[in-house]
């Protein structure tokens, strides 16, 4: 796309085809336009295999770079359910022109769009960035857990290997002490029960 040019209204970068006359906006635009994330703006046009979606070579301070700009289309569809208080300014901007254009009147008396109301999307971006920092931490902790249980497991099965080889070799200790544990169990309390021969 050769026919763009360029406005930057306080930070809103807005293409406009000097031909055609149709309207673009960037990604990071219409993050502040909807009060979401750049990021979460670009997730979702990766996601998607959007036609309306153009791409433009755009020369920036690092030289010239192909950046994905968003249609009219495309933001009139996203921004009713992004922020409905911008979709409202973007209707009452519009419906003037729509109404005039019904009736068959040309002259038109298009209100600037200098009254939109645009949103500071830093503070989302701090939180963004706080949000994948404790998913980090959370993902770290989840494998330090797993890495315990497996610890207790090894414990639990080495006990088992002592007590069966404890069996295996003194049979007749371990019945004993069976046969005691059943006793107590039975009586309750021993000390209850039986008297210490040393106390009488």
């Amino acid at each position: 796309m050769t026919n763009l040019v360029a406005y930057n209204n306080d930070g809103l970068e807005i293409y406009i085809d000097n031909i055609t006359g149709e309207a673009f906006a960037s990604i990071s635009s219409y993050a502040r336009m909807s009060g979401l994330s750049q990021q979460a703006i670009s997730k979702r046009v990766k996601a998607h295999n959007f036609k309306e979606i153009k791409t433009a070579e755009i020369q920036t301070r690092g030289g010239t770079q192909a950046h994905n700009l968003l249609t009219e289309s495309i933001i009139a569809e996203w921004i009713i359910r992004d922020n409905p208080d911008v979709a409202i300014q973007f209707a009452k901007l519009g419906i003037r022109k729509f109404m005039h254009t019904l009736a068959g009147y040309s002259q038109v008396q298009e209100k600037p769009i200098n009254s939109l109301t645009l949103i500071d999307t830093s503070k989302l971006d701090a939180l963004n960035a706080k949000e994948g920092k404790l998913q980090d931490e959370v993902r770290t902790l989840e494998i330090r857990l797993a890495s315990i249980r497996n610890e207790l497991q090894g414990i639990r099965i080495e006990e088992v290997a002592i007590a069966k080889a404890l069996v295996a070799s003194h049979p007749d200790v371990v019945k004993h002490a069976i046969k005691c544990s059943e006793i107590l169990e039975a009586y309750g309390d021993g000390n209850k029960y039986f008297s210490n021969p040393l106390k009488k």
